[in-house]
């Protein structure tokens, strides 16, 4: 079972609507992205199915067993952002939102759909109705991570819930459990653990996107951005034979990722070299540009044509 951690205050909404019987018919949950808003809003259909009062506790009733056994997701409908469009509100959302439920107060039907703000006009008007006036026992979840971008029919049209980012201890442990369900086999394995260890607590954030770094390739860039900065003999030769024949995009995030915190970290320290920042403010325009369909020498020769300015001024006298 993937119980959600932290998001205590969130829970508390839920766990008081189910215990006066007011469960809204569409609820829109708005937060960072990784914070876990669609494993909340999964988690909370359980919470509304379990006989046992147990709220987002682990549970044995048949209900919540059902759904760890992956019955209970008969009743439950995720949308994934790829798969938002017209075609699948009236195929999918639609005739699902409608579909009868027993009577009981255990039954739910369960919408989820992510990502919100990306429905266009079209997608949007096509399931107001539903968002508006679902099936009895049936409850819609929209997740967003950026509540300006969605549509105000749809706002207005539902509950809407902030979910704050998550505690460090929060994090730490989602990553512990994570790990436990994961093969130790190897001291390879460990190593990789320790490795993403650190970078959990380098990039911390209060999200879970720092497990979308590669460890191997964010620690390799830091020692040599921290070579370039200390003036050591080598190390913009080193950023150039990382980066010579790097064809992969997401690659080249990570590295702008590193390098980018690096130099933040370096200027704090060193706040009278000026050209750090401006160097920083350079990389983040690039992690900006890897978002669109851009050629990745471009961006790559772009990146080394700056790096020269990292490297600090000899002091006069």
């Amino acid at each position: 079972m993937n119980l959600v951690v932290g998001h205590q205050h969130t829970k508390s909404i839920f766990i008081k609507a189910k215990e006066n019987n007011r469960i809204a018919h569409c609820y829109l949950l708005h937060g960072r992205e990784s914070i876990g808003k669609i494993l909340f809003a999964m988690e909370t259909g359980r919470m509304l199915r379990c006989t046992n009062k147990s709220n987002y506790n682990n549970c044995n009733c048949q209900p919540c067993s059902q759904y760890n056994n992956n019955g209970g997701e008969l009743q439950t409908t995720l949308i994934q952002q790829e798969n938002l469009s017209i075609r699948t509100v009236k195929d999918v959302i639609n005739p699902n939102a409608q579909l009868a439920v027993a009577h009981n107060n255990n039954s739910w039907n369960i919408i989820i759909i992510e990502n919100i703000h990306l429905a266009n006009n079209e997608t949007a008007n096509a399931m107001l109705k539903t968002l508006e006036e679902p099936g009895e026992h049936t409850v819609i979840f929209l997740t967003t991570s950026s509540l300006n971008d969605v549509l105000p029919t749809i706002i207005s049209r539902s509950t809407v819930v902030p979910m704050q980012t998550l505690s460090h201890d929060n994090v730490n442990e989602i990553y512990k459990q994570i790990d436990q369900n994961q093969d130790q086999d190897s001291n390879h394995h460990s190593n990789h653990h320790s490795l993403q260890q650190k970078l959990r607590d380098e990039l911390y954030d209060g999200t879970m996107g720092a497990q979308k770094i590669d460890a191997n390739i964010y620690f390799q860039t830091c020692d040599i951005v921290e070579n370039i900065l200390n003036g050591t003999p080598g190390g913009v030769q080193q950023m150039l034979d990382l980066l010579w024949k790097l064809d992969d995009k997401l690659t080249f995030r990570h590295i702008c990722t590193a390098t980018y915190k690096k130099c933040l970290d370096n200027y704090s320290k060193n706040m009278e070299h000026i050209n750090i920042i401006m160097f920083a403010d350079h990389i983040l325009e690039l992690l900006n540009r890897c978002d669109y369909n851009i050629n990745l020498e471009t961006v790559k020769l772009d990146f080394l044509s700056k790096l020269a300015t990292l490297t600090p001024t000899p002091s006069s006298g």
